[in-house]
């Protein structure tokens, strides 16, 4: 599935990255080059992910990037809120914009983040909510041009591939029937074999929300109650 593909195509990249740094950090300033030539002949802004399925600190492994492409916008999503904190008080390279990444259990450090004028990136599903955690969403699934992101807000991306059926809390389930600012889905069920099917429950109005995924491996549940 292209998902899928995708991911293990991320997964490639960090490992090339681990198993031969010099090469890769050569083929990435090339990449960069043409890509920063390119968009000068139609007069727009160069714009360059570096982390994929990784999260690496590049300001302070690679900080030449930054310094060698100045005209060049870097941005990432993170997990390490240390680094967030960091970009916030622009102790990071200016031309690199750093996205908060959270699950359902940390709301006490992405509504820190959130009040100090950051952005953090939620995942969701079925549906988008009007807000959550007390601050705005936005349909993150426009663009993934997080630096151009308002301040403060959520960007809330929509579960895609295995994350429909998570069940581990990084995909967040909110009650569409309760309206959009319905509560979150509890974990009630959770079966696997060739697919991964999973139930939720609405703990205001019992509704209930299903998924199901086949499985192109073997995958190993988690079940985790909220």
């Amino acid at each position: 599935m292209q998902f899928e593909t995708h991911a293990r195509v991320r997964d490639a990249r960090t490992a090339l990255y681990l198993e031969v740094t010099v090469l890769f950090i050569k083929r990435l300033k090339a990449e960069i080059t043409l890509l920063e030539t390119d968009a000068l002949q139609v007069q727009m802004t160069p714009a360059v992910r570096l982390n994929g399925s990784s999260d690496l600190p590049w300001e302070r492994l690679h900080l030449e990037l930054f310094e060698q492409f100045p005209d060049v916008q870097f941005f990432d999503y993170t997990k390490l809120s240390h680094r967030v904190y960091r970009f916030m008080l622009h102790e990071l390279p200016a031309n690199y914009h750093l996205t908060f990444s959270v699950d359902a259990h940390m709301q006490k450090e992405a509504s820190d983040i959130l009040r100090r004028g950051g952005t953090v990136a939620a995942v969701f599903w079925p549906s988008l909510p009007n807000t959550w955690w007390g601050f705005p969403v936005i349909d993150g699934d426009l663009h993934d041009a997080r630096f151009l992101d308002p301040s403060g807000v959520i960007v809330g991306l929509r579960a895609k591939g295995l994350a429909r059926v998570d069940t581990n809390g990084f995909t967040i389930r909110h009650c569409k029937k309760c309206g959009p600012d319905g509560p979150e889905l509890l974990l009630e069920f959770a079966k696997e074999d060739t697919h991964r099917t999973t139930v939720h429950r609405c703990p205001s109005c019992k509704n209930t929300v299903s998924a199901r995924w086949k499985l192109t491996q073997p995958q190993k549940l988690h079940h985790q109650a909220a």
